[in-house]
């Protein structure tokens, strides 16, 4: 009888001036058990390859539902590696999480989380 916790994020982000900048809004779901909610905010990324290589990104939400009682803010640092087609690629990433709570105190990363995704390029 354990807990589930799950999440899913989304992102959209944009290149900006065609180049390996890419900036837009990112929403997320989850739930942690005792906490549910989600979060919007916006991500951006720093490509350091077309279609496959690394890169850095990082990420700003405000919470949403259960996790709003207590939390107000999250901000992410992120390192990825993306690769793909022109058209859909898939992306590996490690991220440390800041938490800003109600007080204002800012609670630093436990660890480092790791994540993959897929994504679609328009």
């Amino acid at each position: 009888d354990g807990t589930t916790v799950w999440s899913a994020t989304t992102e959209y982000l944009i290149p900006l001036g065609g180049g390996p900048l890419l900036l837009g809004p990112s929403v997320s779901l989850f739930d942690l058990g005792d906490t549910d909610g989600g979060s919007v905010g916006v991500a951006g990324e720093f490509n350091f390859g077309k279609t496959c290589g690394p890169g850095l990104g990082a990420a700003a939400h405000k919470t949403t539902g259960d996790a709003a009682d207590s939390i107000d803010y999250t901000y992410e640092a992120r390192a990825f590696f993306k690769c793909g087609s022109e058209h859909a690629f898939v992306k590996l990433m490690a991220l440390q999480l800041w938490s800003e709570e109600k007080d204002g105190s800012v609670v630093d990363p436990d660890g480092t989380s790791f994540t993959g995704g897929i994504g679609w390029r328009f």
